[in-house]
């Protein structure tokens, strides 16, 4: 079962046109009367039928059409005012014209057995030609022209409607089968019912089609079928006006046969030689008693009532155009109401300029304000008013681009392009002037927080890898963004530590090679004095005690040995490892012996024996060994710190090749908690080479020297099991161009009190002993998602919730 049809009644169109009643029904499109909300007045709004507009190449040309049409302006053409898309609508909003249609009034004629008069008939094809001509001198055929398509007005006068409908339709001579097509075929060319390409002479050809009906009552060509008629059309000829009305004169006869000729050439070569030729014949047809002066009198109170319409009708610009057409023609006919007439238009439009401008309609009102400045230039207070409108408008404009370079500066965000979008937002800045615009979105405080987040992470490497200049220029062009940027991580101390460090290694080396120089020298002045000294040669007994004095080499290598006091444990592999490596070279002799046993952490407890004064010269791991996973191979000279900061205590310096115990990790894990000798602490996670997987790892806070085996958080105190509060937080949800976003509300409970929290597996925050809240963000529709809490005593919590979509409507 076919859809009804929804009805359009009491609907309003763009915003602007409210649809009072349906006028007519066609095959292409349906006609209502409406009323202009802006611009207070009637008007006609022909929508096209939804099937056609589903072709793309209908939606172009009827585009094109519309704009071609919209150029004309004769007063027996129908304006077009605007042309528009929406609600799945294409339409046109046209002059509206009370009257009746041609075919209406000759219909109306057949029924009381009438004919229109010729003088009647011969005006409306004068008008209709002369229209017609205006419109080929545009290069614009109208194709069907006929009496349905030409509406005659309350003075009497004809108006063309519906150019380049039918050419839009897209229709050829096999789709000509429904009622309106079976219309148009009665008034259709030969060449154009053959299904050939067309000219303006098929316009003409159509001319001299509705003048044999006007004047016989029927068109010529009559048959039960479309295609009857278009036979006709091409090859009967025309039937004799003569038998059909005797009283036509021979001359209008002439006319008519010779503009519906078959072939185009032998019709007139323009509707401006066949308005000529019926102009001629006017003065056969007219009434002796009628003069020059009672026509002239007839077009004055034609224009009068024009503009009287107009007026009521609240079309106060056509309404100031009529009358400065009656001002022109008949000086002295209703001079004083006339001239009454005008000023109020005059002054209604300005008020309507004036309130189009207060409502914020400046386009229209700036439409208005143009026409009354070619109207009546000296207005008052006309400058003045244009002027606020133009600037209103460029503010709209400018307000317009910054919108768009804000979407562009949001999106830039959200991709988390921090350097575009500050370069969007400043952009804003230079574009707007003195326009105030708020950041709703705070674009550049988020932006330059992310640039410096990303600048000090930067740093906070460069400190690592101990480039301490190129961590204080990172740290400049944080202070240039956000000179309110704080150091958390102690990058700044780091890095003044790692300089002063550099100058004291200058200044040491340089004393050194002082020291060399004098030595050096000394040693030569020595051997120089030996070499001339009247010493003899060395006696034997001098030799012998010199024997007795040369070192004995011994050595106690190195042992480790792990015991199990905490966990993790040191492995075995890791323990062969460490001997296999760590053997080292003796160089001196010693005279005693001293075993020394200190505890790395609570993981294991390290055994040092070692010969005093006996100072080994370690070897280095080979580059390319195969590490066990609690053994990592320092890549360069590395402090060891207290805790996972660079601003900690500094408990140990370890060189590139040393082997060292890996512990455990740091919450954020960028930090390894390892063991060398006797101290246990953090290095910085990048500065190792580690096999080993750090989620596997226990969790450390700090490190406890004075009492190695405290370090384990089991030894900071009373553990309880960890809690994880999750949630999201009332009246935070916001809607975005792009979807909606949500604050979350995330706390850890228990454990050891220092947190690290997780969204959908990516880190958010930490460590911490505080809640965080952290905003959440949808495409669209509800949302859910996991948070996770990891706690500094190697506990974790997860925890799923459910968020309802707002209404962003």
């Amino acid at each position: 079962m076919a859809q009804k049809p929804r009805s359009l009644i009491g609907q309003t169109l763009g915003g602007r046109y409210k649809i009072e009643s349906l006028l007519g029904r066609g095959g292409m499109s349906s006609v209502y009367r409406a009323m202009d909300e802006n611009l207070k007045r009637a008007v006609a709004i022909k929508i096209i039928h939804p099937h056609l507009t589903k072709k793309p190449e209908f939606v172009q040309q009827f585009e094109q059409e519309a704009t071609a049409v919209a150029q004309l302006r004769h007063q027996n053409i129908v304006r077009v005012f605007d042309f528009k898309r929406g609600q799945g609508l294409y339409y046109i909003v046209l002059e509206y014209i009370p009257g009746e249609t041609l075919a209406s009034k000759l219909e109306a004629l057949n029924a009381a057995n009438m004919n229109l008069p010729l003088t009647e008939s011969v005006r409306i094809a004068i008008n209709l030609c002369d229209a017609v001509d205006y419109a080929h001198q545009r290069r614009v055929i109208h194709r069907d022209i006929k009496p349905h398509n030409i509406m005659i007005n309350l003075l009497g006068e004809p108006i063309l409607m519906d150019f380049g409908i039918t050419k839009l339709a897209g229709r050829d001579i096999k789709s000509l089968a429904d009622k309106g097509a079976l219309g148009s075929a009665l008034y259709m060319a030969p060449e154009q019912a053959k299904g050939e390409a067309i000219d303006f002479r098929a316009d003409i050809y159509s001319l001299g089609i509705v003048l044999f009906e006007m004047l016989s009552g029927q068109p010529p060509f009559q048959a039960p079928t479309t295609n009857g008629i278009l036979q006709k059309q091409i090859s009967i000829k025309l039937p004799d006006l003569y038998q059909i009305n005797p009283n036509i004169p021979q001359a209008l006869i002439s006319v008519v046969e010779r503009a519906t000729e078959k072939q185009r050439d032998s019709r007139y070569q323009s509707a401006a030689d066949m308005t000529t030729a019926l102009q001629r014949i006017v003065l056969t047809l007219q009434n002796p008693l009628e003069t020059l002066g009672s026509r002239q009198l007839e077009h004055l109170t034609r224009l009068w009532l024009q503009a009287t319409e107009a007026f009521d009708s609240k079309d106060h610009v056509n309404c100031i155009e009529k009358i400065d057409e009656l001002t022109r023609t008949g000086a002295d006919y209703q001079t004083e109401q006339a001239a009454q007439l005008r000023a109020e238009s005059t002054k209604r439009l300005y008020d309507q300029a004036l309130e189009l401008f207060h409502e914020g309609q400046f386009g229209e009102a700036l439409l208005a304000v143009t026409s009354l400045r070619d109207l009546a230039p000296q207005y008052p207070n006309l400058g003045h008013l244009e002027s606020q409108i133009r600037q209103s408008v460029q503010t709209d404009t400018i307000h317009s681009d910054l919108d768009t370079l804000y979407e562009e500066a949001v999106d830039a965000l959200e991709s988390h392009d921090y350097e575009t979008a500050l370069t969007k937002w400043q952009k804003i800045n230079e574009k707007r002037g003195n326009l105030p615009y708020r950041d709703r979105m705070q674009v550049e405080e988020r932006a330059k927080g992310g640039i410096c987040a990303r600048l000090y992470n930067d740093a906070f490497l460069a400190a690592a890898k101990e480039k301490p200049y190129l961590a204080l220029d990172l740290w400049d062009q944080i202070k240039s963004i956000d000179p309110d940027f704080q150091d958390e991580d102690g990058v700044l101390g780091l890095t003044e530590r790692l300089i002063n460090t550099n100058e004291e290694v200058k200044e040491r080396d340089k004393r050194l090679l002082i020291g060399a120089l004098i030595v050096g020298t000394l040693f030569i002045l020595t051997a120089v004095v030996l070499r001339f000294s009247d010493r003899g040669a060395v006696s034997a007994q001098e030799v012998a005690s010199s024997s007795q004095a040369t070192p004995v080499i011994a050595h106690t290598a190195t042992s480790l040995s792990p015991t199990q006091t905490a966990n993790p444990q040191l492995t075995e592999e890791g323990l062969a490892f460490l001997t296999s490596t760590k053997t080292a070279t003796p160089t001196v002799t010693a005279t005693t012996t001293e075993t020394a046993t200190v505890r790395a952490t609570a993981t294991a407890a390290i055994t040092l024996t070692k010969t005093p004064i006996s100072i080994p010269s370690a070897t280095t791991t080979p580059v390319g060994t195969s590490l066990p996973s609690d053994i990592g191979l320092v890549l360069e000279n590395s402090s060891i710190f207290a805790i996972p900061n660079l601003n900690g205590e500094e408990l140990a310096v370890v060189e590139a090749g040393d082997s060292i115990v890996v512990i455990g990790r740091s919450i954020d894990n960028k930090w390894l908690f390892v063991g060398h000798g006797d101290i246990a602490g953090f290095v910085f996670r990048e500065r190792l080479e580690w096999n080993g997987t750090a989620a596997e790892l226990p969790v450390y806070t700090h490190s406890n020297t004075d009492a190695a085996a405290e370090a384990s958080p089991e030894a900071t105190g009373e553990i309880t099991a960890l809690e994880f509060d999750l949630w999201p937080l009332p009246e935070t949800a916001v809607c975005t161009e792009s979807g909606w976003e949500q604050d979350i509300f995330l706390q850890g409970h228990g454990s050891n009190g220092i947190y690290a929290y997780y969204w959908e597996g990516n880190f958010i925050e930490g460590p911490t002993s505080s809640s965080y809240v952290y905003r959440v963000t949808s495409l669209g529709g509800d949302l859910a998602g996991t948070g996770r809490v990891e706690s500094g005593g190697g506990m974790w919590r997860e925890s799923t919730i459910y968020i309802e979509a707002p209404n962003c409507e």
